[in-house]
């Protein structure tokens, strides 16, 4: 083979791989902005699924909040109204015990006293 042969073999050869080169990097180029466009497209679709979930949990978190406050404040005046009825019951049956005493009291004071001015009246005109 002679040597000018061989160069332009060697040239078309130079050229094939120039060729696949540019056609590689083109490839290479376009695969990188499908890529990008992709990563993009995903980010903003990530973006608006996280800000749903977001928005989701606050209003989970909120009614969470409000339900768990509203129960609360029930637990809590139940709880309070079992404690005064409680309280009601014993303050009336002491009341109860109480006034069964003052009435006995006075009743024994007065038949004693009572009692007394009576003797003393038999006495006095008798």
């Amino acid at each position: 083979m002679s040597s000018y042969r061989q160069s332009k073999i060697a040239e078309k050869a130079q050229e094939h791989l120039d060729h696949l080169n540019n056609r590689s990097s083109q490839l290479i180029e376009a695969q990188q902005k499908r890529f990008d466009t992709s990563i993009a497209k995903y980010d903003q679709e990530l973006k608006k699924s996280l800000e749903k979930t977001n928005a989701e949990l606050e209003n989970i978190t909120r009614t969470y909040d409000e339900s768990l406050a509203l129960h609360a404040s029930v637990r809590y005046w139940g709880l309070q109204e079992k404690y005064h009825k409680r309280m009601s019951i014993g303050f009336g049956a002491a009341t109860i015990i109480v006034a069964l005493g003052v009435l006995w009291g006075l009743y024994e004071y007065a038949d004693y006293f009572l009692a007394a001015d009576i003797r003393l009246l038999s006495r006095i005109c008798g």
